[in-house]
């Protein structure tokens, strides 16, 4: 099991809010003696109780969907045995253009983006169809292939003197894999943008 988003797993405090809203509207009503009203306690007291029991199955469903939105944005995966998926599409948008030539701390932006394409396919199947498209070249003859074969491209791509159309290369992505036939698919974006 594993997360594609973790920061985004933060926004689980955000269950706080329900569970304080709950604790600030508690109001004790005021006790007034008045003998009259001694037969409706009992009836009262039912009713009170059926309340209670109400709110607590309303704050429990609202701390649960809470939950379930930070889990859908952190996007949940669970591997099978071996780390087995259904086939998907994956094509990987790698930024290639000038600008990922430029130094950041150690190590030059294109290589820590290569990091990630490679971090990428390390969870890609042996069903997966894998496209590279580089942004410097983003009308290239890319084949579809497995993920030796975009490791391959990944560490064959080196930043390119032309202009980068990053936009166009998204939209081949896309094109790719929805052309692929596959029900799932998925289109990764690196850049240094």
């Amino acid at each position: 099991m594993g997360f594609l988003s973790p920061l985004v797993l933060l926004a689980a405090l955000a269950v706080a809010v329900p569970l304080f809203l709950h604790l600030v509207q508690r109001h004790e009503s005021r006790r007034v003696a008045f003998p009259a009203l001694r037969y409706l306690l009992r009836t009262e007291r039912d009713h009170a109780r059926r309340i209670r029991f109400r709110q607590l199955l309303l704050l429990l469903l609202r701390v649960a969907v809470m939950l379930l939105l930070v889990l859908a944005g952190a996007r949940l995966f669970l591997r099978g045995a071996g780390g087995a998926h259904e086939p998907t599409a994956l094509a990987i948008v790698l930024d290639n253009s000038l600008s990922a030539s430029r130094v950041q701390g150690e190590e030059r932006v294109l290589d820590r983006l290569k990091a990630l394409a490679e971090r990428t396919l390390d969870l890609a199947g042996p069903d997966d169809r894998v496209w590279v498209v580089r942004a410097g070249e983003p009308w290239d003859v890319v084949t579809p292939g497995d993920a030796v074969a975009a490791r391959r491209r990944v560490r064959e791509t080196e930043v390119s003197a032309a202009a980068s159309d990053l936009p166009a290369a998204v939209a081949r992505a896309a094109a790719l894999v929805r052309d692929a036939g596959l029900t799932a698919s998925e289109v990764q974006v690196l850049s240094d943008l």
